[in-house]
């Protein structure tokens, strides 16, 4: 297939992949719908489970009784204070300063000079494009 034919291709399916995005655009709005309509009606068993004595409720089922019930949270701590702290509960990352480490390495690069042996520089795979060519 001629290169040109292969272009006009991929403008059809970039306008397929463009339609479908705007049908999950919709999509997604319906889900916000009905996740708030769910809500709202976990928000109406709430306040009819407040209102019994034992908080909770038994609803009947065909394979066995359903209970709506209070779950406990889960515990977490919240830290007011770092510097306060014992060592024991500190936790140092070590982690590379990457954009300055290439930064680095293309200098080293620039003037001929051998790269240390901690890392290396690796070039990503180039991508096909187009652009319009104004005329």
């Amino acid at each position: 297939m001629p290169i040109k034919e292969k272009f006009e291709q991929i403008k059809v399916y970039e306008g397929d992949i463009k339609n479908i995005k705007k049908q999950i655009d919709l999509l997604n709005i319906d889900i916000a719908k009905l996740d708030k309509q769910a809500s709202d009606l976990w928000l109406e068993i709430k306040e009819a489970v407040d209102a019994t004595d034992n908080k909770e409720v038994v609803l009947p089922g065909d394979f066995g009784d359903l209970k709506i019930h209070y779950k406990k949270g889960v515990e977490k701590i919240d830290i007011v204070d770092v510097e306060e702290l014992p060592e024991e509960f500190i936790k140092v990352e070590r982690t590379a300063k990457k954009r300055e480490l290439l930064a680095y390495f293309k200098t080293l690069r620039d003037d001929n000079l051998p790269f240390p042996n901690y890392a290396t520089i690796t070039q990503g795979e180039s991508v096909l494009t187009y652009s319009l060519i104004k005329e």
